[in-house]
């Protein structure tokens, strides 16, 4: 007798004996073999522990919304053999919206974890998934506020910290339309939502944090730096216009050097974002650093001319500020051998006084004769109100200084210029 005239019983009972590929090449034969076998491959795709199809199969079967295949893969073992957990991390990264709601429903529960200990709602937000995201809050189960520490104790991420590391607006709106999700949350470095957004430059993700209420914008990380210094140092001009916008911003906050946001905005040469702190009249220009350095001093180190000169055009700004080494910008700009266009731009300015000395009484010109930076004397030299003869703490003058240094350079061009 041919094997398709043989009795229902017979061929499923050969069934069981078959694996998947063979049971499911017999199935699709005509249409008796499809209703007939489709139960025996379900349960062969357990029986013989064949992971990869058993998934296949459950998601097949529960994206057609089969509760009745879906509870006979339950009842051969599919959850014993492979874990709730796993089975829904899987249809979760399939992108099955409705084979995942249809697993709920089934009884997978919304907080299993995977074999990594990572429950579906932070498997869904990993995948950037928002409406798979909202479908799991809706379980009683799901903890929006749920710790994730990626194996490393001393980590801790929230579904909304990793969604704003991401840059993945839409999940973090779905996470802040929930009541009870906390937005103030602080990772293991004591980061919050909007530092990370601010991190990661995605400027919507900024304005949707902003728009909560709940959100308090000051929050410092471990080095006591708050998002706005973030944005300041490397965050981009319409992230830094969005905070700026904010009236709840502390614009002034020194972090753990003491250093301001706009501090930080000079130190980096930033010079559009300069002008946007200077243009908002909540900051003060002239706030000291734990050295004493004011962001002039910064610009000065550094060499960053055009912020220089939005700085000095602003008419709060001191140019002959001192730090708490009693260095003024002009000290720094030679000290950092700086180009002589920065030297020049202060020098430039009628309010600079080039003769005030630091802590070993030495002046801006002492500095450079010391360091036989030649361009530097020269560009000093050319200053008329300049004095070369201001002595030190040991009693030395910058000819003096030179001499010592064994600057020949040097002290060949004072000598002349003392002539």
């Amino acid at each position: 007798m041919e094997f398709l005239n043989l009795p229902n019983e017979i061929i499923l009972q050969i069934s069981q004996f078959q694996y998947p590929r063979d049971t499911n090449a017999l199935l699709r034969t005509n249409r008796r073999l499809a209703a007939l076998l489709t139960p025996a491959l379900l349960d062969n795709t357990c029986r013989f522990r064949f992971k990869q199809k058993a998934l296949s199969a459950l998601i097949s079967v529960a994206e057609r919304q089969d509760k009745v295949k879906v509870n006979r893969l339950i009842h051969k073992g599919i959850i014993d053999l492979f874990g709730k957990g796993w089975l829904l991390s899987q249809a979760i990264h399939s992108r099955k919206l409705i084979a995942i709601q249809t697993l709920l429903e089934c009884g997978f529960e919304a907080d299993a974890l995977d074999p990594d200990s990572i429950s579906p709602l932070f498997t869904a937000v990993y995948c950037r998934l928002p409406e798979v995201v909202k479908l799991l809050l809706k379980q009683d189960k799901v903890d929006v506020n749920a710790i994730l520490n990626r194996g490393n104790p001393r980590e801790m991420y929230t579904p909304l910290l990793i969604a704003a590391e991401e840059g993945d607006v839409e999940v973090v709106r779905v996470l802040l339309a929930s009541p009870v999700i906390d937005v103030n949350v602080q990772d293991h470095a004591y980061r919050t939502a909007l530092h990370l957004a601010v991190g990661c430059g995605r400027e919507d993700v900024v304005r949707a944090l902003l728009a909560d209420r709940r959100l308090n914008v000051n929050i410092s990380n471990l080095l006591d730096g708050t998002a706005l210094h973030a944005a300041a140092q490397y965050g981009s001009e319409a992230i830094v216009k969005a905070m700026l916008e904010d009236d709840q911003f502390n614009v002034n906050h020194r972090n753990q050097e003491g250093a301001t946001p706009l501090h930080l905005a000079a130190y980096m040469g930033r010079r559009s974002v300069v002008q946007m702190f200077l243009d908002d009249k909540r900051v003060d220009p002239e706030l000291q650093g734990d050295n004493g350095d004011r962001p002039l001093h910064c610009a000065a180190r550094y060499g960053h001319q055009d912020v220089i000169k939005a700085l000095l055009d602003d008419p709060r700004i001191n140019i002959n500020s001192i730090s708490h080494y009693h260095r003024t910008p002009l000290h720094y700009a030679v000290i950092s051998d700086s180009s002589s266009g920065v030297i020049t731009l202060l020098l430039a300015d009628r309010r600079l006084d080039p003769n005030i000395r630091d802590l070993n009484g030495r002046t801006a010109f002492h500095v450079a004769a010391h360091r036989g930076l030649e361009s530097c004397v020269l560009l000093l030299l050319a200053d008329d109100r300049v004095d070369t003869g201001i002595e030190d703490i040991t009693g030395c003058t910058p000819l003096q200084t030179a001499a010592l240094q064994n600057f020949k350079n040097i002290v060949a061009i004072l000598r002349t210029a003392n002539e």
